[in-house]
């Protein structure tokens, strides 16, 4: 049989792209072996599973080998060889269809290598001319600038454009310069995130960032209306607020040059500022005050106003992120606005993660448009993948059985609740006072409606004292109509 992995990219391929596979196969240049075109004919009547009788080594030696001997050893070979060229013809379709600066870069090269200067440089010049899109960010690609220039550095020496150099030389650093910037900041900033409390070495990266007066070097892109002013200001400060104070004022400041410099950088750059800054909301201001959560829905329709999606360089939108713009938009009953995000960008998760999340989205958008009984059915399709999954399908089970004034099944799914949490294994993060005062109130919740009996006056006044509990906002409304 083929390999796992080759089975694994074949599955990958649309109809189309296996076809182009199978034109690449059949040209000359890339294959002289006519047995590997039997295979891919094999290969192509068998899917989408790609495990057909046909392609075991006996079957397909058969049809190879005209005298019928069972050569095994030669057909594993031969299925070596397809495996590795199917990985080069997914190479290719790369270059051809996301990256052809990655083509212009090459050519430029291969021209310069052969001493064609005046060629390359043609074409050099005619890729950046072409890549320029009047963004920001445009050279920005897989150090594309940084890397072309290099070549455009040895042409121009050896045709002794001397006065050409010193330019070549500055654009150059200013590109890998835009990109280091970049990168140090937003990888240290996922460090700090999931850095473990008490293990604080001091990396490199640290070092490195820590030599940095990024304020003078601010400074001075700010006086000489630089373009990268605001772009370095956003990296820098989205790394720094999120170990240091933001107050109010730097916060609205921050997301003013967001908003700003969106539509003037590239999609992905664009993208993955919103998804930092809705980040920085939810761990540093959320918690200390709710109505930062409007900010972050301003920042989920920029996100959709962009039309990120479909794009080359994310393949899909992380689980994560898609939720947590959802969660903040139901939190705000903009069920409207929630309904279209889901329909609209459910499609363009992973497919590891696209049904359970439409099914879990639909069941809490039911749930909030008072559709008790879709919320169940919906929440009903969801198979449970990870302690996450449990808990909060358990807690909208309960609520909704709340709503339909199910009570026994409520206090049954209250209890499940209870001994889930029970678990050794279960974390902190999912196992804490949060999760316990939540279900402490709801207990409270349903007694009282099930035996028509108002509120305590101590349980209401706790549950409005400030605190952080799950779903307080849902609690906080029963509560106030049992006062």
């Amino acid at each position: 049989m083929l390999s796992t992995s080759t089975i694994q990219i074949l599955k990958s391929l649309n109809l189309q792209e296996l076809k182009r596979f199978g034109d690449f196969i059949k040209s000359p240049y890339h294959n002289t072996t006519t047995a590997l075109e039997k295979i891919y004919e094999a290969a192509f009547k068998a899917r989408p599973n790609f495990d057909s009788e046909a392609l075991q080594y006996e079957n397909m030696s058969k049809v190879i080998f005209d005298s019928g001997e069972y050569k095994e050893k030669r057909i594993k070979n031969l299925y070596s060889e397809f495996g590795n060229l199917l990985k080069k013809f997914l190479g290719n379709e790369e270059i051809h269809n996301y990256k052809d600066y990655e083509f212009d870069i090459a050519l430029a090269e291969a021209l310069t290598r052969k001493n064609l200067f005046e060629v390359s440089e043609k074409i050099i010049k005619k890729s950046i001319e072409r890549r320029d899109k009047g963004l920001i960010t445009d050279d920005l690609t897989d150090f594309y600038k940084y890397r072309i220039l290099n070549t455009s550095l040895t042409n121009n020496s050896e045709l002794s454009n001397f006065k050409l150099l010193d330019g070549i030389t500055f654009e150059m650093f200013e590109s890998l310069t835009a990109i280091f910037i970049r990168n140090a900041y937003t990888l240290n900033e996922g460090k700090s995130i999931t850095e473990i409390p008490g293990k604080n070495e001091i990396s490199f990266l640290d070092i490195i960032i820590e030599s940095f007066d990024m304020d003078k070097v601010l400074e001075y892109l700010r006086k000489s209306n630089h373009r990268y002013y605001s772009y370095f200001k956003i990296h820098y400060q989205l790394y720094f607020y999120l170990t240091n104070v933001l107050n109010e004022e730097k916060f609205y400041e921050l997301k003013n040059e967001v908003m700003n410099i969106a539509h003037k950088i590239q999609k992905e750059e664009a993208y993955t500022i919103i998804v930092r800054l809705n980040n920085l909301i939810f761990f540093k201001l959320y918690p200390l005050d709710r109505k930062f959560g409007r900010d972050a829905f301003e920042l989920g329709k920029l996100f959709c106003e962009l039309n990120v999606f479909p794009n080359n360089y994310f393949q899909f939108i992380l689980i994560g992120v898609f939720r947590d713009l959802f969660n903040n938009a139901i939190n705000l009953k903009e069920y409207g606005w929630v309904e279209n995000y889901v329909n609209e960008y459910s499609q363009y998760l992973s497919e590891e993660y696209k049904k359970n999340e439409i099914n879990y989205c639909k069941g809490v958008l039911n749930f909030y448009k008072r559709k008790f009984e879709e919320s169940l059915n919906f929440f009903s399709q969801v198979k449970p993948i990870g302690t996450l999954y449990n808990i909060q399908i358990r807690f909208y089970y309960l609520l909704n059985y709340i709503e339909l004034k199910a009570y026994e099944n409520a206090r049954s799914s209250l209890q499940t609740i209870k001994q889930f949490h029970r678990d050794k294994e279960i974390s902190e993060i999912f196992n804490n006072k949060a999760t316990q005062d939540s279900l402490k109130y709801l207990n409270e919740i349903i007694i009282c409606e099930e035996q028509g009996k108002k509120i305590d006056e101590i349980i209401y006044k706790e549950a409005n004292d400030g605190r952080m509990f799950k779903y307080a906002l849902y609690i906080k409304e029963k509560m106030e109509k049992l006062k």
